[in-house]
């Protein structure tokens, strides 16, 4: 009866030593994820602008340049005043009048001398776009074989910026429609955003899994030296 009794805990104790290890091991998994963050590379990110019409905006000329007050402009529709100006068949935007995507107006001299006229163009704004997941902390690529973070003057925290709800917005100037690569790491469902809880959880875990291990330990040596086993 007492053989039976020190088995009983001999059996006890194995299988505590199996929970423990098991623990070990599942809660490692746990534990990694609950203090890493997930990564995710060249996602790809459909983005878009939009298109904004300007009607009849004063623009000063000096030395045959201006600027509007816009930038990301992609059509000039209208140039000029009441006697000169690009709705009458011999003057025209490219040739007398020209323009650049940050808003520099350049005129030919035949027509336009220095002074006030009136501009009409499209200009794009509210560059923007979702990534995949939400919880974003940091965005470390953006841009697609032309144009990305990656060239000089184009940096994430300007012209590419984001919020933690995954909406990337971004300066017009250097992107418009179309689709983007980005590569950023967000927090996941299982992170844990506390940093002291980030701290503590590993440490909690792994003492309550040591802990089971080792009553294991204790309840199968008991076991062993009732039944005389023991050293």
């Amino acid at each position: 009866m007492g053989n039976e009794k020190e088995f009983g805990k001999l059996l006890m104790g194995f299988v505590l030593i199996l929970i423990g290890t098991v623990l070990f091991s599942q809660l490692a998994d746990n534990i990694f994820a609950a203090v890493t963050l997930k990564g995710v590379i060249n996602e790809t990110m459909a983005v878009s602008t939009t298109p904004n019409t300007i009607l009849r905006e004063d623009i000063v000329i000096t030395s045959g340049l201006g600027n509007t007050n816009n930038l990301s402009v992609v059509n000039v529709t209208f140039f000029g005043n009441l006697t000169h100006n690009t709705s009458l068949p011999t003057i025209n935007v490219t040739s007398e009048v020209n323009f650049t995507k940050d808003g520099v107006i350049s005129v030919s001299g035949l027509n336009f001398t220095d002074g006030t006229y009136n501009i009409s163009y499209v200009y794009l704004s509210d560059g923007t776009g979702n990534t995949a997941n939400e919880d974003v902390v940091s965005v470390t690529d953006f841009g697609n074989s032309t144009i990305s973070t990656d060239d000089i003057g184009i940096a994430i925290g300007s012209e590419v910026n984001f919020t933690k709800a995954g909406v990337i917005t971004f300066n017009t100037l250097n992107f418009t429609d179309g689709n983007v690569n980005i590569t950023y790491d967000f927090e996941g469902t299982e992170y844990v955003t506390n940093a002291t809880a980030r701290v503590l959880l590993p440490i909690i875990n792994i003492f309550f899994a040591l802990a089971v291990f080792l009553i294991g330990v204790m309840v199968a040596w008991s076991g062993l030296k009732g039944m005389g086993l023991g050293l």
